[in-house]
């Protein structure tokens, strides 16, 4: 099935740039945490929250757009941090 039948298309490409936004800032945050500028633990926490935020709404974007190998991915990744933080892996 044709996902521009059940999206208009200005609507498609305003969800694909808002997943690239938010890529682009899991990755400027992802950055600065693996240089380890944020050391006390309860911003860490925070920042994680604050990562774990971005990518639900990164899969619900990915799930609309249905693009299933992506979301696969951040599923994925979703799975493995509820049970091991970043914060236990640095």
């Amino acid at each position: 099935m044709n996902y521009y039948i059940l999206i208009h298309p200005l609507q498609y490409s305003r969800l694909r740039v808002i997943s690239e936004e938010i890529k682009a800032c899991k990755a400027r945050i992802l950055v600065i945490m693996n240089k380890n500028k944020i050391i006390e633990n309860d911003v860490i926490l925070r920042v994680e929250y604050f990562l774990h935020t971005l990518r639900i709404f990164e899969a619900e974007l990915l799930a609309r757009l249905k693009e299933w190998d992506q979301l696969l991915q951040v599923v994925g990744v979703i799975a493995i941090l509820v049970t091991c933080p970043y914060s236990a892996l640095i």
